[in-house]
């Protein structure tokens, strides 16, 4: 399972996710290495919650996930390491 918590960084909001099964970790991997990610985040937040803020102004979606921490909080979950994992 994986949460999410909205943060705003200067002109921009970020996106800190919480892991707690490795198998979330391989969902989350696979789904913004095709593309998905983006889309379902586009929907939820573009679309969505922050159109009605934005009114007219344009909106852009950037997704950057640092792939190597992802994988660092799966094997944490998965081997030695215990409990859920906050990464950037």
């Amino acid at each position: 399972m994986a949460f999410v918590v909205l943060f705003k960084a200067k002109e921009s909001i970020g996106l800190k996710l919480r892991i707690s099964q490795g198998a979330a970790a391989d969902e989350l991997l696979t789904m913004y290495r095709n593309g998905e990610l983006k889309e379902k985040l586009k929907e939820l937040l573009i679309d969505g919650y922050f159109r009605e803020y934005a009114e007219e102004e344009e909106l852009s979606l950037h997704v950057h996930l640092m792939e190597e921490e992802v994988e660092d909080a799966k094997r944490n979950l998965t081997g030695a390491g215990s409990g859920a994992r906050f990464f950037r």
